[in-house]
Order: structure tokens, then C-alpha cells, then sequence
């Protein structure tokens, strides 16, 4: 692994824990996270009730150029539709769950001190994003 994606990669770890630990204040039940699936992975698999809820975890710097949130491309969505549909054909036990698509959201603020910003998009995008 290239040694200077390593911080980044931990960023990305530390921030998947905090979107689910998040995502379990709002009544959310873990799944499983960096599920690999084809050539995709899914940030986190939540469930709320009989749903399934498929996350894309987005983290930027306070200040940066373009917010987390807008980081979710079309060629993105389609990667994390893919990947779930893979995902599903390879655990048909969960093929009769109704689907969504999550995005978390976090704003990191460590050089000021201040708390990290999340922001959570239920049902950001359908799976029709192909």
C-alpha cells in the first residue's frame, strides 16, 4: 500500500465508525462494513426495521474546497447500486428486504477543536442510479 494513502485510509476508517455509531442513535442495527462485493465495496450495511440500508460514508476537512456531501458523483452512485447488487446476489436471504440508499456526511474539525459535523441523507439516491 502507497504509505501516503495510509493517513487517509485511517481517516476514512475512523470516520465509517463514527457514521455508525451515529447511525445507531438514530435506531439504525449494524450489519457489517467494507463489504466487498465485485470490484466495490459498501461503506456500511445498516438495517432500519425490514430495510436495508446500503451507506456511503463521505469525509472532508473543514474548509475544503467541496463539501462531502457533494462528492457523491453519478459514476459513484452507480458503483455503490453495483456493488449492492452484487452483494444481494450473494446473500439471497436478504433479497426480499426493501433497499435504500444512505449517505453520512462528515465534516472533520480537528484544527479548531470542535466536534466533527455529521450529516445524514436517508434515502439519498434510488437504485435505479445505472
Amino acid at each position: 500500500m502507497n504509505p501516503a494513502s495510509e493517513p487517509s485510509l485511517a481517516v476514512g476508517h475512523a470516520a465509517e465508525r463514527e457514521a455508525e455509531a451515529f447511525l445507531r442513535t438514530k435506531g439504525l442495527k449494524p450489519l457489517g462494513r467494507n463489504l466487498r462485493a465485485g470490484r466495490g465495496e459498501i461503506d456500511l450495511l445498516m438495517q432500519a426495521g425490514k430495510t436495508l440500508v446500503f451507506v456511503e460514508v463521505r469525509a472532508r476537512k473543514s474548509g475544503a474546497a467541496v463539501a462531502a456531501c457533494e462528492t457523491i458523483t453519478a459514476k459513484k452512485r452507480q458503483r455503490v447500486v453495483q456493488t449492492a447488487n452484487q452483494w444481494l446476489q450473494q446473500h439471497p436471504e436478504w433479497q426480499q428486504y426493501p433497499c435504500r440508499f444512505d449517505v453520512v456526511a462528515i465534516t472533520l474539525n480537528p484544527a479548531d477543536g470542535q466536534q466533527n459535523t455529521v450529516h445524514w441523507l436517508p434515502d439519498a439516491f434510488d437504485g435505479s442510479a445505472t
